[in-house]
């Protein structure tokens, strides 16, 4: 298994009882000898270089790729606005009065309907994302970030290897 950040033996010990652990320093290697059927147990399977689990970063991405562009936000958040301020000229009532949640930027527009929407969309596929968007730095971070995420659409960018992180090629061990 390779975890995408360094973790404390122990708190790999306790999330999985039993398991041998050892430091991968050449990667491709490692898979390697998992593969192997002469040392298998029998009746298991060797290891796929799929990991379906998502990270924080990665499902970050995965939403940002399916917002739409920033001028389409835009447009969404006006004429939902100009929606709903006819409905409120209509009824010679405010926004309050009805219960209609107006939105003050196109920003808290995107993040409390459409990602909001995605999100939910998501969890109800079955998608393992629960933890993720329960975190407060994700919650945060989309908060106060989103247009700027939604601009890197178009430029994409991956982050440097840690200097810590002796794994460095992108290939992502699981057990099916």
């Amino acid at each position: 298994m390779r975890t995408g950040q360094q973790q404390r033996e122990s708190a790999m010990w306790s999330l999985f009882p039993g398991v041998h652990f050892e430091v991968a320093r050449d990667w491709p290697a490692l898979v390697q000898y998992c593969k192997k059927a002469a040392t298998r147990v029998p009746g298991t399977e060797p290891v796929s270089d799929v990991n379906t689990f998502p990270d924080m970063f990665g499902y970050s991405e995965e939403l940002a790729s399916r917002l739409p562009n920033w001028d389409q936000v835009r447009e969404l958040w006006m004429k939902d606005t100009e929606d709903k301020m006819a409905i409120c000229r209509r009824r010679q009532v405010s926004a309050a009065e009805l219960g209609l949640k107006v939105y003050d930027t196109p920003e808290l527009f995107c993040y409390e309907t459409l990602l909001k929407d995605m999100i939910q969309f998501d969890v109800i596929r079955g998608h393992p994302v629960e933890f993720i968007v329960q975190n407060p730095l994700f919650i945060t971070m989309w908060k106060n970030k989103i247009k700027d995420l939604i601009f890197r659409k178009t430029f994409p960018y991956s982050p440097p290897p840690s200097i810590l992180d002796r794994q460095t090629d992108n290939v992502l061990i699981t057990f099916d």
